[in-house]
C-alpha cells in the first residue's frame, strides 16, 4: 500500500514538473537624446513599465527604453513586441516619451517596459505610470507624478511636488518644496522633510519623520492611521482631530484636548515661541499617534 502511495506521490510531482513551463522572452530597445531647452518639460507615460529619472550637469536629456515580451511560444511573444512600440515628440514646452501596445487584440504576452531618463537638474518632469515602478532622484524642479498599482520612490527633490497614487506605496526622503500628495489604498512615509505639505489620503498609513526644518503640514485622512515623528515634539505646534479614533501623545507633551469623548477627540497645543511649524491633522476612523523620535 505504501509503495503504491509514493508512486502515485511520483506521478503526481512528475506531471507537475511537466506542467511548467519556460517562458520565452524576446526584447528590443532604443536609445535617445535630446538638447534641453528652457522652458521645457519632460513627459513621460509609462504602462507595465518600470521608470527610474536620475539628474546629471549636461543641458541634454538621454533617454534609454528596454521593451520586453514574455510568452512560452516564442513566435507569439515575437510576433506581439512587433505591436509593442515607443515614440518620442518634442516640441517647444515639452519632450515626449510614452511606450504604447498597437495590436488589434489583446496580448497574450506578458509586456513590460523599462525606463532610464536622465535630465538636468532644473528640467520639470511629468510622469504617469499604470502599473509599474517610478524613481526620481536629485532633481531641482518641479515633479508631477501620477501613479496606479505602482510605488513611488522619490530622493533629494527640490520644488513643487504634486503626487496622485492609487494602489501603491509613496516613499520620499530629502523633500523641500510645495509639496501635495493624494493617495487611495497607498501606504506614505515621508523623511528628512523641509517645507509646507498637503496630504489627502484614504484606506492607508501615514508615516511622517520632521523636525523643526518642516514649516507647515496638513494631513487630512478617512480610515488611515496617521503616525508623526519628532525628536523635539514640544517645538511643533499641533492641531488634532480625530472622529472614531485615538489620539495617542508622548509624555511631554501636555497638550490640551478642547473634545474628548468617544465619537470625536480634538487636541490643540502652542509651544511658547514664534516661526514655529504647524501640524494639523483630521481624520475620521483611524487614530493619531504622535511619538518622540530619536535624534539622526
Amino acid at each position: 500500500m505504501i509503495k503504491q502511495f509514493l508512486f502515485i506521490v511520483f506521478l503526481f510531482g512528475l506531471a507537475s514538473a511537466n506542467a511548467q513551463t519556460t517562458l520565452q522572452v524576446v526584447s528590443k530597445s532604443t536609445n535617445k537624446e535630446f538638447t534641453f531647452q528652457k522652458g521645457q518639460t519632460v513627459v513621460v507615460e509609462g504602462e507595465k513599465a518600470e521608470i527610474k529619472v536620475e539628474t546629471w550637469d549636461q543641458p541634454q536629456v538621454v533617454v534609454s527604453i528596454i521593451l520586453f515580451a514574455k510568452n512560452p511560444d516564442r513566435s507569439v511573444a515575437e510576433n506581439e513586441l512587433k505591436s509593442f512600440n515607443f515614440t518620442f515628440e518634442e516640441e517647444s514646452d515639452r519632450i515626449l516619451i510614452r511606450n504604447y501596445y498597437a495590436g488589434s487584440a489583446k496580448a497574450k504576452s506578458e509586456l513590460t517596459a523599462q525606463y532610464f531618463v536622465k535630465v538636468p537638474t532644473d528640467c520639470p518632469v511629468q510622469m504617469s505610470n499604470y502599473f509599474g515602478k517610478t524613481d526620481v532622484e536629485n532633481l531641482s524642479a518641479n515633479l508631477d507624478v501620477n501613479s496606479q498599482f505602482g510605488p513611488i520612490n522619490m530622493y533629494n527633490i527640490e520644488g513643487d511636488i504634486g503626487i496622485v497614487s492609487r494602489f501603491g506605496d509613496i516613499f520620499g526622503e530629502l523633500l523641500n518644496g510645495n509639496v501635495k500628495i493624494e493617495s487611495h489604498r497607498s501606504n506614505v512615509t515621508l523623511k528628512g522633510l523641509q517645507g509646507k505639505y498637503d496630504i489627502k489620503s484614504k484606506y492607508g498609513l501615514i508615516k511622517v519623520f520632521a523636525d523643526n526644518r518642516l514649516i507647515d503640514l496638513n494631513i487630512e485622512a478617512e480610515k488611515a492611521d496617521v503616525y508623526l515623528f519628532n525628536p523635539e515634539p514640544t517645538e511643533s505646534g499641533y492641531e488634532l482631530i480625530s472622529h472614531f479614533g485615538e489620539i495617542t501623545l508622548p509624555e511631554e507633551l501636555k497638550i490640551n484636548f478642547v473634545e474628548n469623548n468617544d465619537t470625536k477627540r480634538h487636541a490643540v497645543y502652542t509651544p511658547g515661541q514664534q516661526q514655529i511649524p504647524g501640524v494639523y491633522v483630521k481624520i475620521t476612523y483611524g487614530d493619531i499617534v504622535v511619538r518622540k523620535n530619536p535624534k539622526p
